[in-house]
């Protein structure tokens, strides 16, 4: 199987090297939103509240987390899957 994979991207450079494009810049869109999300939504409560406490971050990991729909669904699922016993164990720790 596996040197029937690789005879293909021998077989098509061009889609080869366009696939990973894609992937790279939908990776690249991901993490650039979710950071700049991030950013703007703790300049935003520090100007409406002042200083953030405890429930803010749960609003921010919120609002960043919207910005998993840039990536494919494969990714998704998988970075869900690693992030949500970490996402479990904050929200216990902040209970």
């Amino acid at each position: 199987r596996i040197k029937i994979k690789v005879y293909n991207y021998i077989i098509s450079p061009k889609k080869t090297i366009l696939l990973t494009l894609k992937g790279c810049l939908k990776s690249t869109l991901f993490l650039s939103s979710m950071v700049g999300t991030i950013r703007y939504v703790i300049c935003k409560l520090k100007s409406v509240n002042g200083p953030l406490n405890g429930k803010h971050g749960l609003l921010i990991g919120f609002c960043s987390g919207i910005s998993i729909l840039c990536e494919s669904d494969g990714k998704a699922c998988e970075m869900t899957l690693q992030l949500f016993p970490r996402f479990c164990e904050a929200i216990f720790h902040h209970l």
